[in-house]
């Protein structure tokens, strides 16, 4: 059996997806993941699982409300992160509905299990070793939407109070690092510090411990990270049920919570 797994655009859409292609894998099934993101981590993700398979029997698209994903044809296996009947159509037996209660690894996890009538894990895999150093942090203060990002001038306060406790902390920013170089520095950290981005997906994927700054609980229940142990800290739900709230998030979060999480938990 030959299985095309086609992702969302995102690095963490494609880290979870790549998930099933190697669960597959492990299978004697041959997969793949069709992604740009994975073809530059050749350092850490074998190539050979990387890219496009030619007349395969089943397709796992991760449907993104694109016209493309749309125009697929019947009897693909769909995945959908939240399902509207007027807008995405009737749900076929092939199409698994997230759980917003689970985050999206556990949720691939599960619709494997679902489409293959047979168990799988939650476990990414890498080709490398990893060298992991003590009371080393990364910290991300970007993403790919300025809307998700808590204010940088924060994330310093929390690297200043973090290097105060003897803490060798590791300031990424974007585009500084090829993301093999991101991967190799991600797994000697000891702790993930950042927004809701790819990179918090990719430390967590390399079993970094991760915090992630997010803008509402509900999202943020179905988009952490899940592989590696990890801790988000979100506006209170109150803040955000209005939409001034949840335009405003970052308001709700001071650096002192940040700060105190992480000495009560981390440091």
């Amino acid at each position: 059996m030959k299985v095309q797994v086609i992702p969302s655009k995102g690095l963490g859409d494609a880290l979870i997806f790549h998930m099933a292609t190697m669960q597959l894998r492990e299978r004697g099934i041959e997969a793949k993941t069709e992604s740009h993101w994975l073809e530059k981590l050749d350092a850490w993700i074998d190539p050979t699982s990387v890219g496009s398979i030619d007349s395969p029997d089943a397709v796992i698209l991760q449907h993104d409300n694109s016209e493309a994903a749309s125009k697929m044809g019947s009897g693909q296996f769909r995945f959908y992160g939240s399902h509207q009947a007027h807008k995405h159509g009737p749900l076929s037996p092939r199409d698994f509905v997230a759980r917003r209660h689970l985050c999206m690894v556990d949720n691939v996890t599960l619709a494997l299990s679902e489409w293959f009538q047979a168990p799988f894990q939650c476990v990414f895999t890498t080709s490398r070793n990893v060298v992991r150093h003590n009371r080393r942090v990364a910290i991300h203060p970007s993403s790919s939407a300025s809307h998700k990002n808590w204010p940088e001038s924060h994330f310093h306060a929390v690297a200043d109070a973090l290097r105060q406790e003897q803490c060798d902390v590791i300031w990424l920013t974007h585009g500084g690092q090829n993301l093999n170089e991101l991967a190799d520095i991600l797994a000697s950290c000891s702790l993930f510090i950042g927004n809701d981005s790819g990179p918090g997906h990719l430390a967590s994927a390399l079993g970094t411990p991760t915090l992630i700054v997010g803008p509402e609980y509900s999202h943020m229940q179905l988009w952490r990270p899940g592989w590696s142990p990890g801790h988000v800290i979100c506006p209170p739900r109150w803040a955000t049920f209005f939409r001034w709230g949840r335009k405003n998030w970052q308001q709700f979060i001071t650096k002192s919570m940040v700060i105190s999480f992480l000495k009560r938990n981390y440091i």
